[in-house]
């Protein structure tokens, strides 16, 4: 076990605590601007870096987000985890340097990703834990699931 002072300093300790109950031993979890998680005793997918969410590509670059749901519980997910302040920041180009540039990523596709985050969370996850400021947890909706 860690000591009490790394489970302290560690934001994400409970959470880890909370999926290593609720996600199955051989589940996988899906990381959005968060990759603390230390101890996390399950696969983890999550991006190193904020500012390159692959993820968000993986949605956008699918025929439909059905099928990229579809696709991450064929794979093995069952779970998400997503911080929302790095992410609000992303999806509202307020980080320390713009994200958007107009050909390479211009504004309207900025948009249609924070739609498509949006319509993702909405319809194919339900929240399990959240604290503001803190990364949040999510199960993919059990009708996803069985389908």
């Amino acid at each position: 076990f860690p000591s009490h002072d790394r489970v302290r300093r560690n934001i994400n300790y409970a959470l880890c605590e909370l999926l290593n109950r609720i996600v199955p031993k051989d589940g996988k979890v899906l990381g959005l601007w968060d990759n603390r998680l230390f101890f996390l005793e399950r696969t983890l997918y999550a991006d190193s870096a904020y500012e390159a969410p692959t993820a968000l590509m993986l949605m956008r670059t699918s025929p439909d987000l059905e099928t990229f749901v579809r696709g991450l519980v064929s794979a093995g997910f069952s779970h998400v985890v997503m911080n929302s302040y790095p992410a609000s920041k992303y999806l509202n180009d307020s980080l320390p340097f713009p994200i958007t540039d107009d050909q390479l990523y211009p504004p309207e596709q900025l948009a249609r990703d924070r739609e498509l985050l949006k319509r993702f969370i909405s319809e194919y996850l339900e929240p399990v834990q959240s604290t503001p400021g803190i990364a949040g947890a999510y199960r993919i909706r059990n009708e996803v699931l069985i389908k």
